[in-house]
């Protein structure tokens, strides 16, 4: 299969998840009803379902056959390294709001919440602060964070508020594993184990699961659309993510383009080598 761009990749992602949450936002606020599923009979829910599970396989299926292998996911940018603080500010968001309900309250698990929310945090600080290469303790240190996702995944499924199948658990579901594939491959990335074509494929398939789910989740949250929204927290931190892999794969292209600048130079000089040459052998001819 034929190569291609990341930069035509990243644009096809961005319409693909930009179209999914305006399709998402349409059947919230059409065809949505008070006990967490879509009215029975609406067409676009399927279409919008549909749409958003082929966009998944498809970028699976082009990062495992159109991506080049040695595709860069060095993280050299400053863009990412600056959207780092958002997840940090999210998480601390988070660990405040935990502070006022965990030593109130006899579940154990908050406390692994409240632990898991400050070592994610540490990580993406970590990131900030260092967004060259780094010691493969950021790689354990990030364990927390994929510790903390998991949590807020484990709550929502266990809180019974919320249908356990309604759509919108199912769209959280699916931000939580796109949150943990993106964040054990931008692990992977910063410790130099990592293989380009898994790490595209999770950045591509975080910024549409968080962007459809979580975005979506907030405005209906904003206008009344749910009853009960038990996930306020998570979605903000999953927003916070969102614009740190964005600015993830913008730094990536930099450095794409970076790559190839002295290959095009070259190719000019030999290029002017060639002509050079064949104007003096024209000239030794005649």
């Amino acid at each position: 299969m034929k190569k291609i761009s990341i930069p035509i990749l990243s644009i096809t992602a961005g319409a693909t998840a930009a179209l999914s949450l305006i399709l998402r936002i349409i059947c919230l606020f059409f065809f949505y009803d008070d006990i967490g599923y879509y009215k029975s009979g609406a067409v676009l829910p399927i279409i919008s379902n549909i749409l958003f599970v082929l966009s998944i396989i498809f970028f699976f299926v082009i990062a495992i056959f159109s991506i080049d292998k040695k595709q860069s996911v060095e993280p050299t940018g400053s863009l990412s390294q600056y959207a780092a603080l958002l997840p940090v500010g999210a998480l601390i968001y988070r660990v405040t709001t935990l502070f006022t309900k965990v030593f109130n309250d006899t579940n154990v698990n908050k406390y692994f919440m409240l632990a898991s929310a400050v070592i994610a945090a540490i990580f993406f600080l970590f990131i900030f602060l260092n967004n060259k290469k780094l010691t493969n303790i950021t790689f354990y240190i990030g364990i927390g964070a994929l510790l903390y996702v998991f949590l807020c995944w484990m709550f929502a499924y266990f809180d019974f508020f919320i249908p356990i199948n309604s759509t919108d658990k199912t769209f959280f579901y699916l931000a939580c594993a796109g949150a943990i594939l993106f964040i054990f491959n931008e692990m992977c990335a910063y410790c130099s184990f990592v293989r380009s074509r898994f790490y595209y494929f999770s950045l591509f398939t975080a910024i549409i699961t968080l962007s459809v789910a979580s975005i979506s989740a907030i405005i209906g949250y904003a206008f009344g659309i749910f009853k009960a929204y038990i996930t306020l927290e998570a979605d903000i931190f999953f927003i916070a993510l969102l614009i740190y892999a964005i600015a993830r794969l913008i730094d990536a292209q930099k450095s794409t383009l970076t790559v190839d600048e002295p290959a095009t130079e070259d190719a000019a000089e030999k290029s002017e080598e060639r002509e050079k040459t064949e104007e003096k052998n024209n000239n030794d001819s005649e």
